[in-house]
């Protein structure tokens, strides 16, 4: 079998091995592997011919230009049924799209999937193993978001990266003043308010305290004599200049922020109006995060087919480890972390929104697994309701479940073993006769609630 580089040089055969396409029953007659790098790429073809015979062929490209149009050439004149690539950061996208272009059936498989054992791992032979794989139908292919969305998502992950240089930017005026004696920080609720630039901008004008608190506005009236003894020293000219670039840097930053929410919102009323409002129902979603969440999932369910295969590609569900019948736990996988940390800050938001099941959810699983692995199980709860909204194409309505009625009936048995054990059951009951004789039109909890319902109807998700 001849390989060849992109130079027409020849490369070595490969090492035998029992996985080698001859070694096993054929099932595709004409695929393809690429292992994706950021400036080449090497293309490894399993042809078969008419008399059973399977030629494998290797070439090298660069992943831009001219030699990109070669890649797409070559491969689109095979006529393939298969053509398979890691999903390796973003360097895949680019010779994705080309492919699909020219109408190749491109899979973008998980690496986790189509991981090689340990050893001889090269370019050539891990195009050759994703080749293989393909040929005896051992991968599937994972979620590609449409053009659209994608063009949805690259804006909306842009914003999450800006609001992360802005936060540093507060942490950083924070600071400075601080270093110059100035605590208004640690008087004011927040520094970045009307009040609290007007200060700050006072301060590097060097205008008088008198005059600058006579301005500031709302609960900060109160505070005006602690803001005069914090003012008093002024701030020192080393502070200034720093105070002046990092106050420019934060404007350009918020005004960028204000172009792209602009954008994102103009995009999702465009392209995805329908689900976009839908999503907007659901307790501790705004209209940016609502947009967020529809770039990472889409508004088509039926890429991920469950509820759980969603939750499972997201990383929001816990791993499995078992061995020899014993289950030892298991770490999340990382899956989509633009989508987790999405999801993580709806839950807080809805936890503590009144009246909904998700704030004694969260604070039932927070007393036995601790805050963090709460805020998770939560998002996880989100993301299934997400999918039956998008789904069945309903809003969402809040089932009132009642969460602590559920852990008392779960715990009860324990808990009455516990007081027996401790001699306190029959003081336990005397107290409760007593609080029912005080006040006789307490009744206790009668149920659960109705199951959880999604726009009138029966929900498909459980939690």
């Amino acid at each position: 079998m001849e390989q060849k580089q992109k130079d027409g040089r020849s490369l070595p055969p490969p090492t035998p091995d029992p996985r080698h396409p001859e070694a096993v029953l054929d099932t595709a007659p004409r695929v393809a592997g690429i292992d994706v790098h950021k400036m080449s790429l090497t293309a490894t073809t399993l042809v078969e011919d008419g008399g059973g015979r399977v030629s494998l062929e290797t070439r090298q490209y660069r992943t831009y230009g001219a030699e990109l149009d070669l890649l797409v050439g070559w491969l689109a004149g095979l006529d393939l049924t298969q053509v398979v690539m890691e999903s390796t950061g973003v360097f895949w996208k680019s010779v994705q799209r080309a492919l699909a272009e020219a109408g190749v059936d491109v899979w973008v498989v998980n690496a986790r999937h189509v991981k090689r054992v340990p050893g001889r791992k090269t370019d050539v032979s891990d195009s050759q193993w994703l080749a293989t794989l393909a040929r005896y139908g051992l991968v599937s292919p994972s979620f590609v978001a449409p053009p659209q969305l994608e063009e949805l998502r690259r804006m909306t992950r842009l914003h999450a990266r800006t609001r992360r240089v802005a936060s540093t930017l507060r942490n950083m005026m924070h600071r400075v003043p601080d270093e110059g004696g100035l605590r208004i920080g640690g008087i004011l609720t927040d520094l970045f308010g009307l009040s609290g630039r007007h200060l700050l901008d006072g301060l590097v004008e060097g205008r008088d305290p008198e005059e600058m608190v006579q301005n500031v506005k709302g609960n900060a009236r109160k505070k005006i004599p602690a803001l005069l003894d914090a003012l008093g020293r002024g701030m020192d000219d080393g502070v200034k200049p720093l105070v002046v670039l990092l106050r420019n840097m934060l404007g350009t930053v918020e005004r960028s922020l204000e172009d792209m929410e602009r954008r994102i919102f103009d995009a999702v009323r465009r392209d995805y109006e329908l689900p976009w409002t839908l999503l907007q129902t659901l307790p501790g979603t705004g209209p940016l995060a609502a947009a967020a969440l529809l770039a990472e999932v889409g508004d088509d369910m039926d890429a991920f087919g469950t509820a759980r295969r969603l939750a499972s590609w997201a990383g929001m569900c816990p791993g499995n480890h078992e061995s020899a019948g014993k289950s030892k736990g298991g770490r999340r996988r990382k899956g989509n972390v633009y989508l987790r940390r999405i999801l993580c800050e709806i839950a807080h938001a809805a936890a503590r929104t009144r009246n909904t099941q998700f704030g004694p959810y969260k604070q039932r699983l927070a007393k036995g697994r601790g805050s963090g692995r709460a805020v998770v199980a939560t998002g996880h709860k989100i993301l299934r309701i997400v999918f039956a909204m998008l789904r069945d194409g309903k809003p969402y309505r809040d089932p009132q479940i009642d969460y602590e009625a559920q852990t008392a009936n779960k715990n009860k048995a324990r808990w009455l073993r516990m007081l027996r054990k401790a001699n306190l059951l029959q003081e336990v009951a005397k107290a409760a006769a007593e609080q029912l004789r005080r006040a006789p039109a307490v009744t206790g909890v009668t149920g659960t609630g109705p199951p959880a319902t999604l726009g009138g109807a029966p929900a498909p998700v459980t939690a």
